[in-house]
C-alpha cells in the first residue's frame, strides 16, 4: 500500500511539473535555483512597495513580468491589467496584456497587440506575437509580414525560427516546417513549445521513436 502511495504521488508530481512547463513556455528545472530565491525575493520587495504605494503602476509592470518569469501567468495579467488601468495607453503595458491574453487563451489579444504597435512598440517580441495571433486566425499573409519584421530585428530568435515553422507547416511544407522545429530547439533549449508541437506531429504520423527522442 505504501508504495503504490509513493507511485501514486510521484505520477502527480510528473504531471504538475509538465503542466508548468507548458504554462510558462521553458522546461522546469528540478530544484530551486538561486535564480528562483532571487525572484521569490525580487516579487517580495515589489509587493511591498504596492503595498505601500498602491498607485504606482510601474511596480504593477515589474511585477507582472516577475510573475510571468516564474509561471505565474495569471497573477502576472492580474497585476499588468492594474498597471494599464493606473496609467492607460502605455505601449509596453499593451504589449505584455496581448502576451498574456494569449497564454492564458483570452480573446481580443490580437486587438490589444494592435495597440501596442499603434504607440509605436517596435520590438521583435511584438512581431513575433503578432504574427502567432494572425497565425491563430489563419491570416498567413499579415504573419509572413510580421515574421519578417522581427526576423530584421533579431535574426536568432528561438521564437520567430518556431514560428517560422508552425508558418511552414500551415503551408504545407513538412519538411521545412520539421526542420524549423528542430532548429528553434537548438537555438533555445529551454523553449517548450518546438518540443511540443514535434511531439504532437511526431505522434500524428505514427512515428513514436522520434517522438520519444524528443520527449526525452
Amino acid at each position: 500500500m505504501r508504495h503504490l502511495l509513493t507511485i501514486i504521488l510521484l505520477v502527480f508530481i510528473l504531471f504538475s511539473c509538465g503542466k508548468n512547463a507548458r504554462d510558462r513556455n521553458v522546461i522546469p528545472t528540478n530544484a530551486a535555483t538561486p535564480e528562483d530565491k532571487k525572484n521569490i525575493e525580487a516579487l517580495n520587495v515589489l509587493s511591498e512597495a504596492i503595498k505601500q504605494s498602491p498607485s504606482v503602476s510601474e511596480n504593477y509592470y515589474k511585477r507582472a513580468l516577475l510573475n510571468n518569469k516564474m509561471g505565474e501567468t495569471q497573477n502576472a495579467f492580474d497585476d499588468i491589467e492594474r498597471a494599464d488601468k493606473l496609467k492607460p495607453n502605455t505601449s509596453k503595458y499593451f504589449y505584455l496584456k496581448a502576451f498574456l491574453m494569449n497564454e492564458l487563451n483570452m480573446p481580443d489579444a490580437l486587438q490589444v497587440a494592435q495597440n501596442a504597435e499603434a504607440l509605436n512598440y517596435d520590438k521583435p517580441d511584438l512581431y513575433n506575437l503578432l504574427a502567432d495571433l494572425y497565425m491563430k486566425k489563419n491570416d498567413l499573409a499579415m504573419a509572413r509580414k510580421y515574421l519578417s519584421l522581427a526576423y530584421k530585428l533579431y535574426p536568432l530568435s528561438g521564437e520567430n525560427i518556431y514560428l517560422k515553422g508552425v508558418y511552414s507547416l500551415k503551408t504545407g511544407d513538412t519538411l521545412s516546417g520539421l526542420y524549423k522545429l528542430h532548429q528553434a530547439a537548438k537555438v533555445k533549449p529551454n523553449y517548450f513549445r518546438p518540443y511540443d508541437h514535434l511531439i504532437k506531429i511526431y505522434n500524428s504520423k505514427r512515428n513514436i521513436d522520434s517522438a520519444l527522442k524528443v520527449n526525452e
